[in-house]
């Protein structure tokens, strides 16, 4: 009937013949199992290369239901491919198991609903997890009918099937999910290593029987001789047994249970990988001693392969690991993270104890080392969306994707979110294509127009404490605060305000009473009314006064105002001038760009004067991408957007003259700008308020005050000053 080949644990595909007899029972077996007819609509979305798609194809054909044809768009993201079966009114679907376990997690956070057309939903190619199954049917209950379907390929896609939704799952965190009892002319053995059956509840080998069994393997005899054996238990003549390598059991209701491998090899999204063929290649580099090569699984059932690496004298890093094995192995068969070790843990039978294994950090992906922080707002938006669904920080917007443990279904959940929250629709072609954030933001930014460069920027979103709204400096820049945001914890939300203006086409404010009262709508958005928590960072900190000072005079109250490394407005000598030409100016910035990114930039001004401006322009941003602080052929508007912000920024603070307040105030300086005011600890903003200003000296300069290590000192001292009660 046809040849299909599996995945292949050596990376050697085989090619498996199915003859006309076994795909008639299949599909036979599979129309009684979904109870198709006419009037039944089944989507086709396994790709042809996989025998899923021949459940799906042949048994609509042959029942006279209607078969939807998989494209791109379908596929797009979790909430494109529902919302393309509500539709096309979608009655059957098989999915992979991966990818139903990333629906369920939709479903359950209540961003998305199944059409209620949707009657059968066929789940198969892993195991399923017991708490996403119970997810399910808390979720959505016994309707759609969920069913676990088990076969190798060599057995016509499915040999055994479970109808989960007539399950008792109350017990399942115990135990395994079943993959249930077997198809119509099929027969299941468990066997044990003497070819006899074992009892109930006692693991052995699963073997299958009956009809569906392939061919064998194509010009493979003595493969085939090996995987398909004579059946003793039938007097069948010509009856044969096919050997899984799979453990089951049998539970007192007649179901079988999925216990595991009984070899060293694994299914991972599909493909069948024998460890110990990726073990050999790492053992050929020459600065590798010992391997193990092992498969890692999350809550969510997000898997990935994990290399735990004994070096010798020198140990490679994990990009020179990874491009080697890609020389050698399928792409499926590179790890997604290398440990290094001193050496393997060990039982006291001295085996290898698996459980004592540490988990992989991000730097066993890449190399931390080198991280580049985000640079813009879609970046760093970007960013978030990567750790957590990668549950690893910090991500460097040049990290690989795929290098990173990321896999084509995590990339379908990734392009979900990014279109929920960020409303970008980014095709799956793409993200592959790009692979980095960097490389996808360039593409978002490209190809579709975004509304103006948003002000208020999530830094840390998630706790039940109340906000801190924390105002950029004259730069206009609010990313400068992720470290500190970082630093102050998961249960203390943190917002950037960003100036208007740093995409280089929006025109800056030019008065801080302006930027406080744009800001404010932006914060209302958050919190609509007070106690509220505002600071800022030099003369970000004048406008969070302002903003204070705004706030109580529409009636709200100001829980605390953190001033950090600023004095109030001078007018005396003491004031501080921008710098008085174009070419200073532009120095200035990228200087301050290059501090942020912890990238000592130098600029000669009598080189950059002799410039006319755009190639002095021209010539700083091609520094800043030398130092990849920005990618090629990018950061233009950013540059200009920051040299016209920080004018306006600038020259709105030397005009600002503040009124007294009522609010206290926690001041936080550096013991420069002490040294600065020796007659007055407050630095004069004793004098704008009727509260108490509490004072805290903190080692480092102005400069570094936000970046590591004195962003640690800064965090530590303002965590005394945050309110402990939680927002109701």
């Amino acid at each position: 009937a046809y040849m299909i080949y599996t995945s292949g644990s050596t990376g050697r595909p085989k090619g498996v013949i199915i003859q006309h007899q076994a795909l008639v029972n299949y599909t036979e077996a599979r129309v009684n199992e979904c109870e198709l007819g006419i009037g039944d609509k089944a989507l086709q979305f396994a790709s042809i290369s996989f025998d899923g798609a021949v459940a799906e194809i042949f048994s609509a054909l042959v029942s006279g239901a209607t078969l939807v044809l998989r494209n791109n768009e379908i596929l797009g993201s979790v909430s494109k491919f529902i919302q393309n079966c509500w539709d096309y009114r979608i009655t059957i679907l098989e999915l992979p198991t991966a990818y139903w376990h990333q629906l369920t997690f939709e479903l359950a956070k209540g961003n998305l609903e199944l059409p209620p057309s949707l009657r059968v939903l066929v789940i198969a190619g892993e195991r399923a997890i017991p708490q996403q199954v119970n997810l399910w049917k808390t979720t959505v209950g016994a309707y759609p009918r969920l069913i676990n379907d088990y076969g190798p390929t060599e057995a016509t896609v499915s040999a055994t099937s479970c109808n989960l939704s007539e399950l008792n799952l109350t017990a399942l965190p115990r135990r395994e999910v079943p993959i249930g009892k077997p198809l119509q002319n099929y027969q299941t053995y468990l066997l044990d290593k003497n070819l006899q059956p074992v009892p109930i509840g006692v693991p052995g080998e699963l073997y299958i029987g009956g009809i569906g069994l392939a061919r064998g393997y194509r010009n493979k005899a003595n493969l085939t001789a090996e995987q398909f054996i004579p059946n003793p238990f039938s007097e069948q003549p010509g009856s044969r047994l096919y050997k899984t390598g799979d453990l089951a059991r049998y539970l007192n209701d007649g179901n079988i249970e999925y216990v595991g491998r009984i070899d060293n090899q694994v299914k991972l999204r599909g493909f069948r990988i024998e460890l110990g063929e990726v073990e050999a290649a790492l053992n050929q580099h020459s600065q590798v001693q010992e391997t193990l090569v092992t498969i890692l699984e999350d809550e969510l059932g997000n898997k990935q392969l994990v290399a735990y690496i004994i070096p010798g004298e020198n140990a490679p890093s994990s990009t020179a690991l990874r491009q080697f094995l890609k020389e050698k192995l399928p792409a499926y068969m590179v790890p997604g993270a290398f440990v290094i070790l001193d050496t393997l843990p060990l039982t006291p039978n001295r085996k290898v104890d698996k459980k004592a294994l540490p988990l992989p950090t991000l730097d066993n992906r890449v190399d931390s080392k080198n991280c580049i922080l985000p640079r813009t707002v879609l970046e760093h938006q970007l960013v978030k969306i990567w750790e957590e669904a990668l549950n690893i920080s910090p991500i460097s917007v040049t990290d690989n994707f795929f290098e990173l443990g990321g896999h084509s279904l995590l990339a379908i959940r990734l392009i979900t979110e990014v279109e929920k929250q960020l409303g970008y629709t980014l095709p799956v072609t793409s993200f592959f294509q790009e692979g980095t954030i960097e490389k996808i933001a360039q593409h978002l930014e490209n190809h579709q127009e975004s509304d103006n460069c948003e002000i208020l920027l999530p830094l840390q979103t998630k706790g039940n404490q109340t906000p801190l709204f924390l105002v950029h400096p004259a730069g206009g820049y609010g990313l400068g605060y992720s470290l500190l945001a970082n630093k102050l914890g998961t249960n203390q939300p943190v917002y950037a305000l960003q100036a208007r203006g740093l995409n280089g086409k929006e025109q800056p404010l030019n008065t801080v009473e302006a930027m406080a009262s744009d800001y404010i709508k932006a914060i209302r958005e958050i919190q609509p009314s007070g106690a509220y928590l505002i600071g800022g960072y030099s003369s970000g900190g004048l406008i969070a006064f302002e903003i204070a000072s705004q706030l109580q005079a529409a009636g709200e109250s100001i829980e605390n105002l953190l001033i950090i490394d600023t004095h109030p407005p001078l007018t005396d000598s003491k004031i501080e001038t921008i710098p008085d030409n174009e070419t200073a100016l532009l120095i200035f910035i990228i200087e301050q760009i290059g501090l942020h990114f912890n990238a000592e930039i130098k600029l000669d001004y009598e080189e950059l004067a002799a410039l006319d401006e755009v190639k002095r322009l021209d010539y700083a941003l091609q520094v800043l991408q030398n130092y990849q602080i920005f990618a090629p052929n990018s950061g233009k508007n950013l540059v200009a957007g920051l040299v016209n912000v920080y004018k306006a920024n600038s020259q709105a603070s030397l005009n600002y003259q503040p009124l007294a307040i009522n609010a206290d105030i926690s001041l936080f300086k550096t013991e420069a700008l002490a040294k600065q005011f020796p007659n007055n600890s407050t630095l004069g903003w004793d004098k704008l308020t009727s509260e108490t200003v509490d004072i805290r000296t903190v080692k480092g300069t102005h400069d570094n005050l936000l970046q590591e290590p004195s962003v640690i000192e800064l965090s530590t001292a303002i965590q005394e000053f945050l309110p402990k009660s939680e927002i109701i």
